[in-house]
C-alpha cells in the first residue's frame, strides 16, 4: 500500500478503525487484565527503585489494550500469579468463592481470571477507542514506510453493528483512497 501511494502523489488515503463489542468482548477484558497486571508490575519496580523491565513480545498477543504498536509484556509465570491473585483479592466480585471461615478461597489462576474478566468494563467508548489505536497504528506503519503525514487522514473509528450480521469478525482497519 505504502508503495502504491508513493508511486501516484495524487492519491489520499483515509484510515478508518474498527471494533466489534460483541465479538472482541472476552479478549478485550483479557488484555484488560493483563494491562493491569504489567501496570502493577510497573509501579511495583518504581517503588522499589528499580527501572522496570523492558517490554518482551508475547506469544499470546494482546487485543489493543496496549498502546497499538507497542509489544505485549509477558510476566514470568510465578510474578502474574501474584499479581492476579493480589488483584483478584482486590476486586469486589460477590460470588467469590468462600472456605468455611468465609475468606475468599484460594483458587487456580484460570478461574481467577474466569470471575475476574465480567468485572472488566467493555462500553462503546472503550471499543472506539479499541477501533482508534488499530487506525492509529496503520496510518504510523505508513509514515513509517515513508508516506507524508498529510497524505494520510485518520477517520473517526467505527463499530460494528450487533444485528443480524453472522459474518465471523476480524479485526480490520478500512483504507479509503481519494484523489486532491
Amino acid at each position: 500500500v505504502a508503495k502504491a501511494l508513493t508511486d501516484r502523489p495524487a492519491l489520499k488515503m483515509t484510515v478508518t478503525g474498527a471494533a466489534d463489542p460483541v465479538a472482541e468482548r472476552e479478549a478485550f477484558q483479557q488484555a484488560t487484565i493483563e494491562s493491569r497486571l504489567v501496570a502493577d508490575a510497573r509501579r511495583e519496580s518504581l517503588s522499589a527503585g528499580v527501572a522496570p523491565a523492558a517490554p518482551a513480545s508475547s506469544a499470546s498477543g494482546a487485543s489493543g489494550v496496549a498502546a497499538a504498536g507497542a509489544p505485549p509484556v509477558e510476566l514470568p509465570e510465578a510474578e502474574h500469579t501474584r499479581l492476579l491473585t493480589r488483584l483478584y483479592k482486590d476486586t469486589d466480585i460477590p460470588d467469590k468463592p468462600r472456605n468455611a471461615l468465609g475468606f475468599a478461597k484460594a483458587i487456580p489462576p484460570a478461574e481467577m481470571e474466569a470471575l475476574l474478566k465480567p468485572r472488566m468494563p467493555v462500553n462503546d467508548d472503550a471499543m472506539r477507542e479499541l477501533a482508534l489505536q488499530r487506525g492509529l497504528a496503520v496510518r504510523d506503519a505508513l509514515v513509517a514506510k515513508g508516506l507524508t503525514s498529510d497524505r494520510l487522514f485518520l477517520a473517526a473509528p467505527t463499530l460494528r453493528a450487533a444485528a443480524g450480521d453472522t459474518t465471523p469478525w476480524t479485526p480490520r482497519v478500512q483504507l479509503s483512497l481519494t484523489t486532491r
